[in-house]
């Protein structure tokens, strides 16, 4: 699949981003800078590169909790794009609503909440009833073996694999357009890593673009189309190379 033929869902065009550290005297981190990258429905582009590199900061960027020092982030949404590096925070919210899921590395709910009700909540997003949310939700969280003996407990007393199965079932329940992954599979075992690569690989053929960090090399393999090198801050800017490609 070549971008240029397909529907592009994200559009980042000279991306910069810094940190100022202004309890240790100011001092300003340049993390990335002059990032161009698109992404086409139904495609996985994977960021890679050494640790540092921004990689976590870019995804954050693109879902809009990091404001960029300068560059756009196009993402499609309802038929239009919206710049998310320049959007005020009430459009951020309603892209968010409805275009864009997020699965970090780690879980952050509101304590005492029940599994089935964090992912039933996130099911709601596109408008299904709670009824059928739940019963989306309890589908996903079995998919992802955990059982309806966890359903009623909170996911602070689970392990973090468990945990890391709930966030991602979070996630993919809501069926977003575009859906960015951070090390989803990290804390998983073989098993329920080859249930989300199949998770992956399903959402990108109903027309889902991923953005993704994979880690494990079998991951990225079998789910991304293409690779973007994060570039190192003496580097030229990020570039792309084949999943196939050892670098």
């Amino acid at each position: 699949m070549t971008t240029t033929m397909a529907l592009l869902r994200i559009r980042v065009q000279g991306l910069g981003k810094s940190f100022v550290l202004h309890h240790q005297g100011g001092v300003r981190i340049n993390v990335f800078q002059d990032l161009d990258l698109q992404v086409a429905a139904g495609e996985c582009l994977a960021l890679a590169g050494a640790s540092g590199t921004g990689k976590s900061s870019l995804l954050r960027s693109l879902y809009g909790n990091y404001k960029p020092d300068m560059g756009s982030i196009f993402v499609l949404h309802e038929n239009a794009y919206i710049d998310l590096a320049s959007a005020p925070p009430r459009w951020i919210q309603h892209v968010r609503r409805g275009t864009i899921a997020y699965v970090s590395q780690f879980l952050r709910v509101i304590p005492r909440v029940s599994a089935v009700d964090i992912v039933t909540e996130a099911a709601q997003f596109n408008g299904r009833s709670r009824d059928l949310a739940r019963q989306t939700a309890q589908a996903i969280l079995s998919r992802l073996n955990i059982g309806p003996h966890l359903w009623s407990l909170a996911p602070k007393t689970f392990s973090g694999g468990e945990q890391q199965r709930v966030n991602i079932a979070r996630g993919f329940a809501r069926e977003c357009p575009v859906l960015l992954l951070d090390e989803p599979t990290a804390s998983l075992d073989a098993e329920n890593r080859d249930v989300v690569i199949r998770m992956i690989l399903e959402a990108k053929a109903t027309g889902t673009a991923v953005v993704g960090i994979f880690h494990d090399e079998q991951v990225r393999s079998a789910v991304a189309d293409r690779i973007f090198t994060m570039p190192g801050q003496a580097d030229a800017p990020g570039k792309e190379r084949s999943p196939d490609c050892v670098c």
